[in-house]
C-alpha cells in the first residue's frame, strides 16, 4: 500500500519509552523502542515518541530519526487525580504535532489521554488492567492493599474508558480478543511485539545448570513459586543457580522473597541482580540455561520472545497468551500456575536431557525467525498505518487528520 500523497506521514507513538536504553523497565518499553528504530527506516514517516518519565532520567538517548516529547511524571496529587497533569500535556503534545495517526501503547491513562482524540488513532493491548487489579495481596500491610486497590481501581477505569472510545486496536495475542469482545471496535490488526534483533545474534554461552528470571519482582511474577522449585531442584542438582534480573517494583513482595531464601539457605543459590543495562541483560541471557516465567497473569512476554530469539528452551506458566508462544515440550514447556513441583520437575528434566533441551531451543528460535523479527513486525505495522491514513481520508469529518492532504 502506497501513501495517499507524497509528503511524508506524521506517527505520533504515545506510550511508555525508555529515554534512557540503560533503564528499560518492563517488556512495554521495550516493545516501544523497537518498534521507533524500525518505524525510523521509513524515509516517507516523521516519527514523534510522546512518553511521560517516572525514571527521572539523568541522561536522555534521543531515538535515531524521531522527535521525542518526554514531560517528568508529575508526583503527589496528581497521581490520586487520574494523571491529570500527564493527559493534559499529552493531548497538549499532540495537537502541536498534529499526527496523521496516533499509536497509543497501553490502556493505563496513555490510552485514556488520547482517548477522544479527533486523530485517527490505534491501540496497542499489552495488558488486561482488569485482571490484574484482582491479583491477590495476601501477606502484605493493609497500608499496600489500600495503595494496590486505588491503583487497580484507577488503571480498571482508564481501561475501560480506552477501550470503550477505541476504534482500532492491535492485538499482539490471541488471548486479547476475547476480551476485547465487550466493546465496538470496527478492526482488529494481529500484529505480535517486535524483538530487537541482537537477540538473534547474541552467542549462546550458557554456565551448567544457571536458571534465568527477568521482569519486575512483583507479586504478579509468582517468583516465591520459583524460589520453592529451585529449592526443590537443588536436592538432585547442587549446583543450580537462580539469577533474578529486575527492578524491585514491590518492596514488600522482595521482602517476602529474601526471608524465605534465609529461612531455606537459598543465600549461595539465588542471586538477586538487580535492574540490569542492556550489556549486562545481554550477558545474563547469553549464560543462562533456560530461562524460567512463573506468572499469574501474561499476555505476550517478551522476555519469552527474548528467550526463544536466542534458542534458550522456557519454563513458562500456562497463563493467558503464554500458550500462544509456545507449544508445550516441543517450543518450550509449560506448567500450571502456583505449582513449585510442576516447575521443579520441568526444570530437571530439561537438565537431564541436554538433546530435549536443545531440540526445544531450536525449535523456538524457529518460531521467533518466522514471527518476531524487528523488520517484519514494523512492515506489518506500517501497512496498518496507511491503511486507517486511507480510510480516514474518505471519511466525511469536519475534525483535523493531521495536516489533511
Amino acid at each position: 500500500m502506497h501513501l495517499p500523497t507524497k509528503k511524508r506521514l506524521k506517527i505520533a507513538i504515545v506510550g511508555p519509552y525508555p529515554v534512557n536504553f540503560d533503564l528499560i523497565s518492563g517488556g512495554i518499553e521495550a516493545v516501544v523502542r523497537n518498534l521507533v528504530q524500525g518505524l525510523c527506516q521509513y524515509p516517507d514517516f516523521e516519527v514523534h515518541v510522546v512518553t511521560v518519565d517516572f525514571a527521572k532520567a539523568d541522561e536522555l538517548n534521543q531515538p535515531d530519526g524521531a522527535n521525542l516529547h518526554i514531560k517528568q511524571a508529575s508526583q503527589g496529587a496528581s497521581q490520586w487525580l487520574f494523571y491529570s497533569l500527564e493527559r493534559q500535556w499529552i493531548k497538549q503534545t499532540l495537537d502541536s504535532i498534529k499526527p496523521d495517526i496516533i499509536h497509543v501503547h497501553g490502556t493505563n491513562f496513555y490510552g485514556y489521554a488520547v482517548s477522544q482524540s479527533p486523530y485517527p488513532t490505534l491501540v496497542t493491548v499489552h495488558g488486561v488492567l482488569r485482571e490484574e487489579g484482582k491479583l491477590k495481596t495476601e501477606n502484605v500491610s493493609p497500608i499496600y492493599r489500600l495503595y494496590r486497590w486505588v491503583k487497580g481501581y484507577f488503571n480498571t477505569w482508564f481501561e475501560e474508558q480506552t477501550l470503550q472510545n477505541a476504534r482500532y486496536a492491535t492485538i499482539i495475542s490471541p488471548y486479547i480478543t476475547s476480551m476485547l469482545e465487550r466493546y465496538s471496535l470496527e478492526r482488529l490488526y494481529p500484529i505480535d511485539n517486535p524483538i530487537d534483533n541482537i537477540f538473534f545474534e547474541l552467542e549462546s554461552r550458557p554456565v551448567p545448570h544457571r536458571v534465568l528470571f527477568a521482569g519486575l519482582i512483583h507479586r504478579r511474577k509468582g517468583i516465591i513459586h520459583l524460589l520453592k522449585a529451585i529449592n526443590q531442584v537443588r536436592q538432585v542438582y547442587p549446583d543450580v543457580s537462580l539469577y533474578l534480573a529486575g527492578q524491585i517494583s514491590e518492596a514488600e513482595y522482595a521482602d517476602v522473597l529474601k526471608t524465605y531464601i534465609q529461612a531455606e539457605g537459598l543465600d549461595s543459590v539465588v542471586r538477586f541482580c538487580g535492574h540490569l543495562n542492556e550489556t549486562a541483560l545481554y550477558q545474563a541471557f547469553q549464560e543462562c540455561q533456560l530461562l524460567v516465567l512463573p506468572s499469574e497473569e501474561e499476555v505476550s512476554p517478551m522476555v519469552v520472545q527474548q528467550a526463544m530469539a536466542m534458542g534458550k528452551p522456557v519454563v513458562a506458566t500456562s497463563v493467558g497468551g503464554v500458550p500462544y508462544l509456545i507449544e508445550n515440550e516441543v517450543s518450550g514447556w509449560l506448567v500450571p500456575y502456583g505449582d513449585p513441583t510442576a516447575l521443579a520437575q520441568a526444570i530437571q528434566s530439561l537438565f537431564d536431557n541436554p538433546k530435549l533441551a536443545e531440540s526445544i531451543g531450536t525449535q523456538a528460535r524457529n518460531v521467533a525467525e518466522s514471527r518476531f523479527k524487528q523488520a517484519m513486525i514494523c512492515a506489518k505495522t506500517r501497512e496498518t498505518y496507511l491503511s486507517l491514513v486511507n480510510q480516514a481520508l474518505l471519511e466525511p469529518s469536519s475534525a483535523p487528520l493531521g495536516s489533511r492532504y
